[in-house]
């Protein structure tokens, strides 16, 4: 499928953005700064529509991608290639076009795209800052009402092509999902505690007086490269509690781009002490 001029031009800038921010692929984020960057179009108003801070929204997007600069992005023109997901985007943003009967791919597509993949960046900080959802979005440009009658076949054509989840998935099914996810038997339940079932169970002593390293603790996770923290300290200063306080957190809502996440603590000792042979605690 063709694209609009105006998605070209944001395609093309999105490629700018990454190469300013030290990233050598293009991202999801490097999408919506470039949006942003242009301010102008249907993707831009439908975010100005939905209320969107674009100040905040640009600095979100801006400090998320130079965290995961590479010290090797290439230099001057060198060539900067999309991403997986942002490919899978694109390939999505054809879908949408198609779902509108339109027969070229505009800004307004791509925006529907990258909020109905969910799973990135742009469309997790959407929809818990903002509450802007692919639903939220499409109620501020609906689609033909033909269109709309055969939304299932082509959902289903597009979620068979991408390999995605799709947003408009039935409440009651995201239930059953959940319950056949929950019944089912990890390695994790065995050698495991769920931190974050203790503390909404309110298990957990309160953490006091940890918020900055609570927060440097978040800073990390949230980066796309080296996002493993390592807490380092003698027994009783407080390693625990400040990953205890950062389950409460999750549970609480205080840290919604961890929202629905779990922490797990693994009894390494008790994995150790169930081998019978060695080599089975690889296994």
């Amino acid at each position: 499928m063709n694209y609009t001029e105006h998605l070209n031009t944001i395609l093309h800038l999105a490629r700018q953005e990454a190469q300013r921010l030290g990233n050598t692929k293009v991202e999801p984020e490097h999408l919506l700064l470039a949006i942003l960057r242009l301010a102008e179009g249907t993707a831009y108003n439908l975010l100005l529509k939905s209320g969107v801070d674009m100040a905040r929204f640009k600095d979100a997007l801006d400090s998320r991608m130079r965290d995961s600069a590479s010290p090797d992005a290439p230099a001057g023109t060198g060539e900067i290639v999309f991403s997986r997901t942002t490919e899978r985007i694109l390939r999505l943003t054809s879908i949408e076009a198609d779902y509108y009967n339109s027969a070229t791919a505009g800004s307004e597509h791509l925006l529907l795209s990258v909020l109905r993949e969910r799973l990135n960046f742009p469309a997790v900080w959407l929809e818990q800052e903002c509450s802007v959802t692919y639903e939220s979005v499409e109620q501020l440009h609906p689609k033909p009402q033909e269109q709309v009658q055969d939304s299932a076949g082509i959902l289903a054509a597009g979620e068979k092509l991408l390999g995605i989840i799709f947003r408009t998935e039935m409440p009651k099914q995201q239930e059953q999902r959940q319950e056949v996810e929950e019944v089912e038997p990890s390695v994790l339940d065995a050698f495991g505690t769920d931190l974050t079932r203790l503390a909404a169970d309110r298990r957990l002593d309160k953490l006091v007086g940890r918020s900055a390293e609570t927060q440097r603790l978040v800073h990390i996770l949230m980066r796309r490269k080296k996002n493993n923290p390592v807490l380092v300290g003698e027994a009783g200063v407080g390693k625990t509690a400040i990953v205890e306080g950062l389950a409460q957190g999750i549970v609480s809502g205080k840290i919604p781009m961890l929202k629905g996440k779990r922490i797990v603590s693994i009894n390494m000792a008790a994995m150790v002490a169930g081998t019978s042979y060695r080599g089975q605690f690889e296994e």
